[in-house]
């Protein structure tokens, strides 16, 4: 009996010198992503969505919430169309994000919802909303994104589209 107390004792006292404890991970929160697009003084030329001066920035990155802040201006009546590029430099947020951001999967995702207000637009919807859903792979992981957007437009053309790109918090699509 002694000897299995002393055993147990050196056990014990092995493991508080040794054994060291590890936290779990904190789970990330899912990624958020809201950009407006705002489009003005296009002339003629914004009948068929076509500017001069096309501007993307990424305003800032929420570290707490995970939620990325974007912008894109589009103004002026010239040749280009209206979208989010497909590889953006952006050097104000989080390395992360610049890769999330910059993909070539959310800039797709944009620009289907950018798309979706001017056949909107141009069926006489001046104020307006679409949903759209796609797996991406990030990381080579597969990730759930769900788009919203809404605008709303003057009969020039000229007006405004949020659009919010949610990350699905429960990750089903890595389990695919």
């Amino acid at each position: 009996m002694k000897k299995l107390l002393k055993i147990l004792a050196l056990g014990v006292i092995l493991v508080s010198v040794t054994g060291k404890t590890y936290a779990a991970p904190e789970k990330q929160k899912p990624t958020v992503i809201l950009m407006e697009v705002t489009k003005s003084n296009g002339g003629y030329w914004s009948a068929i969505n076509l500017y001069e001066d096309i501007t993307y920035t990424v305003d800032n990155y929420d570290a707490t919430n995970n939620i990325v802040y974007a912008k894109l201006n589009c103004e002026g009546d010239g040749f280009s169309f209206c979208r989010a590029p497909r590889r953006a430099a952006c050097s104000s947020a989080a390395s992360v994000t610049d890769n999330l951001i910059s993909s070539e999967a959310i800039a797709q995702i944009v620009n289907k919802m950018i798309e979706a207000s001017e056949q909107g637009f141009q069926m006489g919807q001046l104020k307006g909303s679409k949903t759209n859903k796609s797996i991406i792979s990030v990381s080579g992981k597969s990730k759930l994104y769900f788009g919203t957007a809404s605008w709303q437009y003057d009969e020039n053309g000229n007006g405004k589209v949020s659009i919010r790109i949610n990350e699905d918090p429960t990750g089903i699509a890595s389990r695919l």
